[in-house]
């Protein structure tokens, strides 16, 4: 059985961008407060089976860029 929380879900207006962006990479500056009960990370293995977790506590942060051209998203997983 695998269940999953959502501990904090926002929308955040980071920029206006007017007009057409050129090609190269761009940052977006941000930063958040994790909850101070919030569990560290953790992947715990049965010995006998190297390859199949049967616990996780994983972290991830997920942004979409939205524009009139179409969404892009982006996921990255965190240690905490």
């Amino acid at each position: 059985m695998v269940k999953h929380n959502v501990l904090c879900d926002f929308d955040m207006k980071c920029c206006d961008l007017a007009g057409t962006l050129s090609e190269g990479d761009y940052t977006f500056p941000f930063q958040f407060k994790m909850y101070d009960e919030a569990p560290a990370s953790i992947i715990f293995q049965k010995y006998s089976h190297r390859d199949h977790p049967i616990a996780i506590v994983r972290w991830e942060l997920e942004a979409t860029l939205k524009t009139t051209g179409g969404d892009a998203k982006y996921a990255q997983f965190l240690i905490v």
